[in-house]
């Protein structure tokens, strides 16, 4: 159970994946107030800057994706644990040229650009090779 002394705030999602959902008989008789908080700051940053368009078609950073998704199977991890969408776009938008530069970038540390950071040019370069194209 819960340890919520005067309130429990119970969310529910419509849809998930493409899939309607309906309301859990669990919680059926449970009086509803009906209180959409608004997003919070954080959120709306996160939803601005994922809006913010890279080039029409960006292969820097498909290389980037490329090259996260191959870390990722290579080393049995989910991808995400190398870097978050929004540091790839980051490293897409800056196109680093050097190790420095790299870790420079916001989200990604120096202890990272030492340990995958000429991987990871190596991928900026290939995507900046493929736009000459």
């Amino acid at each position: 159970m819960t340890r919520a002394a005067d309130r429990l705030a119970i969310t529910h999602a419509q849809s998930r994946r493409g899939r309607s959902r309906t309301r859990s008989p669990f919680v059926e008789g449970v009086d509803m107030i009906l209180e959409v908080a608004p997003p919070s700051s954080d959120y709306v940053r996160d939803q601005t800057l994922r809006r913010q368009e890279l080039e029409p078609h960006d292969f820097v950073y498909d290389e980037l994706l490329l090259w996260r998704a191959n870390a990722g199977r290579v080393a049995n991890l989910d991808p995400m644990i190398f870097c978050s969408d929004e540091v790839l776009r980051r490293i897409a938008r800056a196109r680093p040229t050097s190790v420095e530069d790299l870790s420079a970038i916001e989200g990604f540390g120096q202890s990272m650009a030492l340990r995958v950071g000429q991987r990871i040019l190596n991928a900026v370069q290939r995507g900046i090779e493929r736009t000459k194209n």
